[in-house]
């Protein structure tokens, strides 16, 4: 690019309208809410998903089925049993706030539980990580049993998929998250 062309650009972006948004202390209140009651609908999902994860996990380590499914199945119990602790642990941290709270406040608290629900989405493909010892150990022990290998790697592509489409999807929720973070942040600053 040439000088000419950097002013150009330039002076198109410097021309841009500003938008400028306002809400009111009453529109914040119902978006945290509304925000704070999909966050707690997102953690008794989760909550429920790593319950019935813990009880077929359990249900497989006590079958004898060899040593490898054991170990996995052992290794997915523990997965489950962090998974229900982080979740009910996040699932505190989102402590209903006082509803007579001002604006300012109203704003912070969104902000924090925005930053926080970013932070867990972001942090994702670390807790679906931990479950993959066991996941392996389970699927290398169902061949190693006689389950044809073709079941083991349908049941590996399928892991796969749901874990992939978890991360993007915690991705695109940060993402979002990010934006109306940056967005409050703007409010304060006006």
């Amino acid at each position: 690019m040439t000088k000419t062309d950097d002013s150009q650009i330039q002076s198109i972006w410097k021309s841009q309208p500003i938008l400028t948004v306002s809400i009111t202390p009453e529109q914040m209140r119902a978006h945290a809410v509304e925000f704070e009651t999909k966050t707690r609908r997102r953690n008794r999902v989760d909550f429920v998903s790593f319950g019935v994860v813990a009880l077929l996990a359990s249900a497989g380590a006590l079958t004898p089925q060899g040593a490898l499914v054991r170990a996995g199945a052992l290794l997915l119990v523990l997965w489950a049993v962090i998974g229900l602790y982080s979740v009910r642990r996040f699932h505190a941290l989102t402590a209903q706030r006082s509803t007579e709270s001002s604006a300012s406040t109203c704003v912070a608290w969104y902000r924090q539980q925005l930053e926080r629900q970013r932070d867990v989405a972001l942090s994702r493909p670390w807790g679906i990580a931990l479950g993959l010892p066991g996941i392996a150990l389970l699927l290398i022990g169902y061949v190693e049993n006689g389950v044809p290998w073709i079941f083991s790697a349908i049941l590996a592509a399928l892991g796969f998929s749901v874990g992939v489409g978890a991360v993007i999807h915690g991705k695109i929720l940060a993402a979002k998250w990010q934006e109306e973070i940056d967005s409050l942040q703007s409010l304060a600053r006006d």
